[in-house]
């Protein structure tokens, strides 16, 4: 009886913690979640202003230059590119998914995958965001970005 009653409070104290922590997880990812779906409907609507909402103003982008280096441009610069990618119809097409989201504390990671075609090929863009909590809630604060062009694939 005393052993069955050991095994019944250690299978509580096992599965209860972790059903509590996925539950206070999962509502800790809903505000890095909305800020992901701000800077998606940014993309896709060329919307520089909701853009601005998402991703903090000192953010940082970070990727490799084609000499295998790393390059860091600060946002402004990106918002200007920014700007200009979405005269034409790339983002205004891709195929936009959030992967993954990881929290802990004020800081959370988000995986996101955007794909488009691009002269007969399809680009899979893979962006790793760093999102911090600040008084007025999460901002995007740096990105790394992936792209892999899918040559087989012909339109």
């Amino acid at each position: 009886m005393i052993a069955r009653l050991l095994c019944s409070a250690a299978l509580l104290m096992n599965v209860m913690p972790s059903g509590i922590a996925q539950e206070k997880q999962h509502s800790n990812e809903v505000p890095i979640v909305n800020v992901v779906q701000r800077y998606f409907d940014a993309w896709k609507r060329g919307d520089l202003a909701l853009m601005r909402t998402a991703i903090h103003p000192n953010a940082k982008i970070y990727n490799q230059a084609k000499d295998g280096s790393l390059k860091e441009l600060p946002i402004s610069k990106g918002f200007r590119t920014f700007a200009h990618v979405n005269s034409n119809e790339i983002a205004l097409s891709a195929a936009m998914r959030l992967v993954s989201v990881d929290v802990t504390g004020n800081v959370g990671f988000a995986k996101i995958e955007m794909i488009h075609s691009a002269n007969h090929q399809d680009v899979r863009i893979v962006e790793y965001l760093t999102l911090m909590r600040f008084n007025d809630g999460w901002r995007i604060i740096s990105k790394v970005r992936s792209t892999q062009e899918d040559t087989a694939t012909s339109k």
